[in-house]
């Protein structure tokens, strides 16, 4: 569990507060907490990111979705009217293929840990 004191003596003994050491101790304390806050907005932000690349995926899946039954309907009525006219089932159109799902695509924030190097330590999961 992380710590959310400030430990101010390190090692246990008293120092003066005026102490150059307790003052750059204090001031790295205080660039920590700042980079922690960035870090967690910086993931925040890359979530929402992630959400709404998500979305228009998904947006782009439901119209593919449609115009790929709209084209299986399609065929199946040739179908059928070939079939009514006599043409063997072997001479028939091949049935349409079933297009891919597009994936999200993230072009705001880089993708993984390495293409930016100020938030690479930020990226990464606590448990991990």
């Amino acid at each position: 569990m992380k710590e959310t004191c400030t430990i101010v003596f390190k090692k246990g003994l008293g120092r003066h507060l005026t102490d150059p050491e307790l003052i750059q101790a204090l001031a790295n304390q205080e660039q920590a907490k700042e980079a922690e806050v960035e870090a967690k907005s910086w993931r925040i932000a890359i979530k929402e990111a992630r959400r709404a690349a998500k979305a228009v995926a998904e947006d782009e899946w439901k119209t593919v979705k449609a115009t790929y039954e709209a084209a299986v309907a399609a065929w199946k009525s040739t179908c059928a009217e070939l079939r009514a006219a006599g043409t063997r089932p072997k001479d028939l159109p091949p049935k349409p293929k079933r297009p891919p799902k597009p994936k999200p695509v993230l072009e705001e924030f880089p993708e993984g840990n390495e293409d930016d190097e100020e938030h690479s330590d930020s990226l990464t999961l606590d448990g991990e």
